[in-house]
């Protein structure tokens, strides 16, 4: 096996890992993305996902991924806003789904973001 095709198993193998050990995901055009004083993002999907709290900019605290990881999810958000483009969010919590997640609660379990 040459290195591209390697890499190309390797990325699928691991997409696929990620999305079989998700409890659930929500799926939709971002329509609200913000961030408070604090650092913690904001966002919305559709009308069907309340606003929530993903991660935080400034420290882990409770939220599953790190600061960077924010940071670029934050990015990877706006830029399917920006775009009108579908994001996916992928959280490891088997308390809620979509339609349950708190309005303008924490949702500490998200875990994975991609735009179609």
């Amino acid at each position: 096996m040459n290195y591209k095709t390697r890499l190309i198993l390797g990325a699928s193998i691991l997409f696929t890992s990620l999305n079989a050990s998700a409890n659930f995901g929500c799926s939709g055009s971002v329509n609200y993305l913000g961030m408070e004083g604090n650092g913690n993002v904001f966002v919305s999907l559709n009308d069907s996902v309340h606003v929530h709290a993903i991660c935080s900019v400034n420290e882990q605290g409770a939220f599953g991924v790190t600061t960077a990881a924010c940071r670029s999810m934050y990015a990877t958000l706006l830029l399917a806003k920006s775009t009108s483009r579908d994001a996916h969010l992928y959280y490891s919590d088997m308390a809620f789904t979509c339609a349950t997640i708190p309005n303008w609660g924490k949702m500490p379990s998200t875990y994975f973001v991609e735009i179609d």
